[in-house]
């Protein structure tokens, strides 16, 4: 049990954790039917677009930049004063920044009461979404998944962390059930297993217990899970990469993006 622990994301840990369905469904679509990559969405890369989807004006878009900038070198200086060692290019000045765009741009729209994400790993993200609720001036509910108990957060994490076990979609499928009973603004953000199957899966989830308000997800390209989501679902996406790195992607009802 322990080395199945270790290697997460084996085919091994997956039929424990997902069930023989989800694998089986992981290399029919992701590695047989499905392309790698996301190449039929255009992605926008013009600050003025991004501002009329989201419905803000340039300046909040310059202090949302400021944000991210400061957030990141911070946080760079934070890992570095207690030697936790990160992924290159997570934090700093060459850290991708459309992540932490996209969580910031969905938390200043939608102003939601919560935000759930899976996939905390040192928990940048989350932690960055508490640091927008500070600045705002609004009271939200942070809570991370993770199934790696061992990962080093970043430094003066405020954020409620919650590690599935196994079988961790059973696992996920009643925290999210719990979390939708108690929330009725949500914004939901996906950085866990990237794999077709796994995205899919988790919006799906998250809808049927959550309903948010705004489907949100870093490195979008590299398949269409949330395309398919939301044609299946008839919502509006928007993909964006402001700094030539990584793509977010964002689903919303097919109203206004504030979700009016």
């Amino acid at each position: 049990m322990s080395n199945l622990k270790k290697r997460t994301g084996s085919k091994l840990w997956k039929f424990r954790n997902y069930g023989l369905l989800a694998v089986l469904r992981h290399f029919t679509f992701f590695l047989i039917c499905r392309p790698n990559k996301n190449s039929k969405t255009e992605t926008v890369t013009s600050l003025k677009d991004v501002c009329d989807f989201f419905k803000i004006d340039k300046p909040t878009l310059v202090w949302l930049d400021q944000m991210v900038n400061t957030y990141l070198m911070v946080a760079e200086a934070k890992f570095k004063d207690s030697r936790i060692e990160v992924k290159k290019g997570a934090v700093g000045e060459n850290a991708s920044k459309n992540r932490l765009f996209g969580i910031g741009l969905a938390i200043v729209t939608f102003l939601p009461d919560a935000f759930i994400e899976t996939g905390t790993q040192n928990g940048i993200s989350a932690q960055f979404a508490m640091e927008i609720s500070k600045a705002l001036n609004i009271k939200i509910r942070i809570v991370s998944f993770d199934v790696q108990e061992n990962s080093k957060l970043i430094p003066g994490a405020k954020f409620e962390r919650i590690i599935l076990k196994a079988p961790v979609r059973k696992n996920l499928s009643n925290n999210l059930e719990e979390l939708g009973k108690n929330h009725q603004r949500i914004v939901f953000f996906h950085d866990s297993d990237h794999s077709y199957e796994n995205m899919y899966t988790e919006f799906t989830k998250a809808k049927k217990y959550l309903n948010p308000v705004a489907f949100l997800s870093d490195d979008i390209e590299l398949n269409e899970s949330l395309i398919d989501f939301s044609k299946a679902n008839k919502l509006t996406y928007f993909q964006f990469n402001l700094d030539n790195k990584n793509s977010v992607g964002i689903a919303v009802k097919k109203s206004d993006p504030d979700g009016t």
